[in-house]
């Protein structure tokens, strides 16, 4: 590989981005911050209103305030015994035996 020729590899599971979030989101905001920091410029992306922090502490409080609790006795009542597949409209038929395979998704970016 050349030594100005670089690769990121990414690994996340299907449910924390799905595809039009990784097109639309994650491949633009990383091509726009390596853009930036690689021509010595500082984050072209605006700051965001909140942090996980503020999501944690507010969390938190919810949870303290006793509200989680009659949601969590709704979700265990809901979600106990045996639960069907989850039919999803897909693009192809499912197998009649799950093979579990993952799937790559390859998106080069090209510095201009």
């Amino acid at each position: 590989m050349a030594p100005d020729y670089h690769r990121v590899y990414l690994t996340m599971h299907r449910l924390v981005f799905d595809c039009a979030s990784i097109d639309h989101v994650l491949m633009r905001e990383l091509a726009a911050l390596y853009s930036a920091y690689s021509a010595g410029q500082p984050s072209p992306l605006p700051e965001l209103a909140f942090q996980y922090g503020d999501y944690a502490g507010w969390k938190q409080r919810q949870i303290a305030g006793g509200s989680h609790a009659a949601q969590t006795e709704y979700w265990r009542q809901n979600l106990s015994g045996d639960l069907p597949p989850l039919e999803l409209p897909t693009d192809r038929p499912r197998p009649a035996e799950p093979t579990w395979r993952e799937e790559w998704k390859h998106a080069p970016y090209r510095r201009r």
